[in-house]
């Protein structure tokens, strides 16, 4: 028997009936099934998120970017903070935040720097990007810095 059945066990006792063993059946079949009542299988709630980072990964820093992207994945008050980028906080705020400027797309030139970003996920949006970036190789790549 399922621990979950056990006070439904009970009540039916009290009553003096017990449960009914079609029922018991139906239940445990339920709580054995994975999938939803359209036929699809159920994600967990990690699952439901790794598919949410992706989303955001592809659509905010891919190319092309997709700024409806925000309005879809991020947190009405999400915060975005890099060591390049001043923190920012709320939707309409992550837009064009990088400190030190940008190569301009017409240039045809493109950044390659590396870094570790920790995302939170709060009730199935993006909350928080915090990220460390190697700053220097962007902005020897701007020209800010000269190489060594």
């Amino acid at each position: 028997m399922l621990p979950h059945l056990g006070p439904l066990h009970a009540i039916a006792a009290q009553r003096g009936d017990g449960l009914r063993p079609e029922l018991v059946r139906l239940l445990e079949r339920d709580a054995n099934d994975d999938s939803t009542a359209s036929g699809e299988p159920k994600m967990s709630r990690e699952e439901d998120n790794k598919a949410l980072v992706g989303r955001w990964f592809g659509g905010f820093w891919g190319n092309p970017w997709n700024p409806q992207i925000i309005d879809e994945l991020a947190a009405p008050d999400m915060l975005l903070q890099y060591s390049l980028h001043a923190p920012r906080r709320g939707r309409e705020e992550v837009f064009n935040d990088f400190l030190a400027g940008s190569l301009p797309a017409s240039s045809g030139r493109k950044m390659h720097f590396t870094g570790t970003t920790v995302l939170r996920v709060e009730n199935g949006k993006i909350a928080e990007e915090v990220g460390l970036d190697d700053g220097v190789a962007a902005l020897t790549q701007l020209g800010i810095l000269k190489a060594a």
